[in-house]
Order: C-alpha cells, then sequence, then structure tokens
C-alpha cells in the first residue's frame, strides 16, 4: 500500500566498465534509453538524468536526478534526485542498461533508442479530455491485470470518454475515473487529486476496512492508515490480556513486535515492512530489523512453535520480507518470480521471470513449526512475505482468510493536471507459475479474522487455533549454526 509503500523510490542501477590504463573506455551512458515494459524514458546527459512517463500518445516530465561523485566498488553509476539515490548498471551491449527500484528484487532493462518520441517533443495541455485521454491509455498499456479481471478496457473506454468535455469539472472528471477502475477493487490502483483533496485507495470491501474505503474519497492518507492503526491497536490488546502473561516487546519504531504466549509459543507481529526508522533510510531500517530478529531468536529453541501474525500489515520492501524469511530455514529456496507487463496491445505479454530466493542467514534462526496469521488487512508486501514462506520446510501452515490480493510495485504516474494514480505492472509467481493477484494467499485453515464476536467478546479465533494446532504438534527451534 505499493509501493503501497512498495514503490516509494526509484533507483536506477547502471555498472560501468573501468577504463583501464591502455584499454578502450567504456561507452558513455549519455542517450535516450526505452524500458521494458514500465512505459518510461530516460535521457542521460553528462551529469543529469531524466525521466519521462510515456504511452503510445503521451509523455509526461517525471523526476531529475544529479550524477554524485563516488567511489562505487561494483562499478554502478549513481545518480541523487533528492528522495533517493538512482544506481544505474550497464548490460550486455553497449546500447542495453539495467535500472533497479531501491526496495524492488527486480530490474527494469532499458534500450538505448535514437530520439526522443514525437510525443516528447510537443507540450500537453491541461484539459479534462487530455487528462483523461493519458489515464485511459496508461491503463491500456501498462495494466498487468485485464485478464485477471476480464475486464474488456475498450468497453470501459466507449462508456465513459463520451462524458468527458472541455467544460468538465475536475470534481467530474475524478468520479469519472475513480468509476473506471472502481470494480478492480485493486488495492494497489489509487487516484490522488490533491487540487480537489479526493483521494482514491482500492481495496476489496470483504471486511470493515474495504468497505469504509470503497465508500468513501474524502479520506487523507493519515486518516485511511489511522483505520489500520486502530484494528492493530484492538487485536494486540486482546493478545496482551488473554493470551499473554506479559506484554509484547516492542522493537523496529514500534512497528515490530514479540513476546511469548501461554505454552511457550513465540508470537512474532509485524504490521509492516517498512518503517522501521524514523529516517526511513533502508541500510538503517536494515540494521534496526536484524537487531530486533537477532534479540527475538536468540533463544528459539525454548519456544514449542513460532506464530507470525501480519492480519495488519500495510507492506513495504520486498528485502525485509525476505530477510526475515531467511531466519526461518537452512536451506536456499526461491521465494517467488517476478514478470512485468511488456506490450502496448494485444494478448498479454510478459517479460522473461526474474527470480527472488530465500537465503540462509548466518544470524540467529528458528527451524521449527510456524503458522503465519494472514487475512484481508494483509497487504503488498505482507503478501510477498506469505509467498516467500510457500516453499520453506518444514512447511509453513496459513490461518485466517486470504491475504488482500495485490502484490506488483506500484508505479506512480502522472497526468498533465498534477494528479497522481497508481498503476500495478507486474505479476508475482510461485515456482509453478500461479499468481495469487485479485483473490490472494488462500489460508490452509479458515477462519475468521476479527469478526466483530471475537472483538465483543476480548478473543481471538485465528490465533487460538494456531495456539491449538502447535500445542498439538512436536516442534523443534534452533539458533544458528
Amino acid at each position: 500500500m505499493s509501493r503501497s509503500r512498495k514503490a516509494t523510490a526509484l533507483l536506477l542501477s547502471v555498472g560501468l566498465l573501468p577504463a583501464l590504463s591502455g584499454q578502450r573506455a567504456a561507452p558513455s551512458l549519455d542517450g535516450i534509453w526505452q524500458s521494458d515494459g514500465y512505459g518510461l524514458l530516460i535521457d542521460i546527459q553528462g551529469s543529469q538524468l531524466r525521466s519521462s512517463q510515456v504511452t503510445s500518445i503521451s509523455c509526461v516530465p517525471w523526476w531529475t536526478a544529479q550524477r554524485v561523485e563516488r567511489d562505487v566498488s561494483n562499478g554502478e553509476v549513481v545518480f541523487n534526485r533528492g528522495d533517493a539515490e538512482v544506481r544505474v548498471t550497464r548490460g550486455s551491449s553497449p546500447d542495453a542498461l539495467w535500472m533497479r527500484e531501491g526496495v524492488s528484487i527486480s530490474r527494469i532493462k532499458l534500450h538505448r533508442i535514437s530520439a526522443q518520441p514525437e510525443n516528447c517533443r510537443r507540450t500537453w495541455e491541461n484539459t479534462p479530455i487530455t487528462n483523461y485521454a493519458v489515464f485511459w491509455q496508461t491503463f491500456a498499456e501498462q495494466f498487468a491485470l485485464f485478464p485477471v479481471y476480464r475486464t474488456d478496457w475498450a468497453a470501459v473506454d466507449r462508456k465513459y470518454r463520451p462524458h468527458v468535455t472541455p467544460s468538465t469539472t475536475p470534481e467530474e472528471l475524478f468520479a469519472i475515473l475513480r468509476e473506471m477502475i472502481l470494480p478492480f477493487h485493486n488495492a494497489h490502483t489509487n487516484i490522488n487529486a490533491a487540487s480537489i483533496h479526493r483521494q482514491y485507495l482500492g481495496y476489496r470491501p470483504v471486511s470493515e476496512i474495504g468497505r469504509t474505503l470503497q465508500q468513501t474519497s474524502a479520506l487523507s492518507i493519515s486518516e485511511i492508515l489511522g483505520l489500520f492503526n486502530r484494528e492493530a491497536q484492538r487485536s494486540k490488546q486482546i493478545v496482551e490480556s488473554k493470551y499473554m502473561d506479559d506484554r509484547l516487546r516492542s522493537y523496529a519504531n514500534d512497528v515490530i513486535h514479540f513476546g511469548i504466549l501461554k505454552g511457550s509459543i513465540g508470537y512474532l507481529r509485524i504490521v509492516a515492512f517498512d518503517g522501521y526508522t524514523k529516517s526511513g533510510v533502508f541500510s538503517e531500517e536494515t540494521s534496526v530489523l536484524d537487531a530486533a530478529l537477532d534479540d527475538v531468536l536468540t533463544d528459539a529453541g525454548r519456544m514449542k512453535g513460532l506464530i507470525i501474525d501480519v492480519r495488519v500489515n500495510t507492506g513495504g520492501a520486498d528485502p525485509l520480507c525476505l530477510t526475515i524469511a531467511s531466519r526461518l530455514t537452512d536451506a536456499k529456496y526461491l521465494a517467488y518470480s517476478k514478470v512485468t507487463r511488456n506490450n502496448l496491445a494485444g494478448p498479454l505479454r510478459l517479460t522473461e521471470p526474474q527470480s527472488a530466493w530465500v537465503d540462509v542467514s548466518a544470524r540467529p534462526r528458528y527451524l521449527g513449526k510456524v503458522v503465519v496469521l494472514i487475512g484481508p488487512e494483509t497487504i503488498s508486501g505482507g503478501e510477498t512475505f506469505a509467498m516467500a514462506l510457500l516453499g520453506r520446510r518444514p512447511r509453513t501452515v496459513f490461518i485466517g482468510e486470504n491475504t488482500q490480493g495485490v502484490f506488483s510495485d506500484v508505479w506512480g504516474r502522472k497526468l498533465p493536471n498534477g494528479w497522481t494514480f497508481g498503476v500495478p505492472t507486474e505479476l508475482y509467481l510461485t515456482e509453478a507459475g500461479k499468481s495469487f493477484d485479485a483473490r490472494g494467499v488462500p489460508p490452509d485453515i479458515r477462519v475468521p479474522v476479527f469478526p466483530g464476536s471475537d472483538l465483543e467478546s476480548g478473543r481471538d479465533g485465528a490465533l487460538e487455533r494456531a495456539i491449538q494446532l502447535l500445542s498439538s504438534t512436536r516442534t523443534r527451534g534452533a539458533g544458528s549454526d
């Protein structure tokens, strides 16, 4: 809730071969570069890098970055755009580059082109018709999930385009754009119309939070996060009052909590995979997470089982998800593969899969039985975390309800009027090539998540089922080798 926190910062990674004495220098990075998928155009000229968002009809300037003079051991060229560093690595030929998003586990391939597209050599007027056209065309060319939702996007256009005229007000345009993507109920689709104080966030209306979000567009980001915070606090209070003899210990800026439940079962509660530090610097977030897991797992052998609760988890950075998974295995395995849409029209075509692996950590680990609690408020990074545990041995058991069903990094796009919107362009695939988009990762044992009857009686039925399962099963815990 990509980008969702998962897509809050872009990093472009480009590797440059060193110019050793007597050898030919690497070709210049200067030039125009177009991405496979994603609809990105990158213009590198000397120390400056400019990006634009392109479709077959439009070219909207995005952000710029300045090259940083720095010694980089792996040959990367580093740019800084203010809110993030941009890293670039060279591909297999002078006409290919790779770029990597900061918190992403995949890379984007760039190809050199001879000149800017014609669309980038004209000025785009801010009119209702133009804004509508860019919005529709971006989804038409970049959205990866039309087959999943069985949507005829051309039919959507025939229905709504006639209602957009030069006199359409911003409020009317927002209502039209919202109505076009509302049927997806996809939490990685969004519209931020700051000029009129409207914010739409897609969501499956299968929970109290989901129904609230789909009934209004007047909530601010802080108010939306407040819905999740209240849900998280209610469940935390129930766990501490009924299932523990002590309070949960807080880690990572109060985003991670841990305690031992009655019966010597470990309980690890993760409400996001980011926000672990006030600074938000990724290297610091990683260090804080490692320190928290060291403390939690140093005496892992005392636990008869481990429950990981991500029923209220707003997502975050995939590498942090994989870091936690690496503390739960003694053998490397595939977490998932990632592909993105790579055609502008016709049947869906995808890029080559890029694999993400769960490595074996050298730090303290837990190798016994694990139960993961999931539900509709398990979103984005919380869901890729669940996917990353599907291949774990011994097998992870999932209890609760289906997760939200959104996995792609959220690619922010911009309209000529300054509004921004989010488009999921990617699919996360299991080893068998299966996607959980739209329906979510399903539980092995289905138990209602936070039903009103549980909240009123101060109990947690899904947690009780997990405790029962682990209490009746012999488990093995272990620290680091």
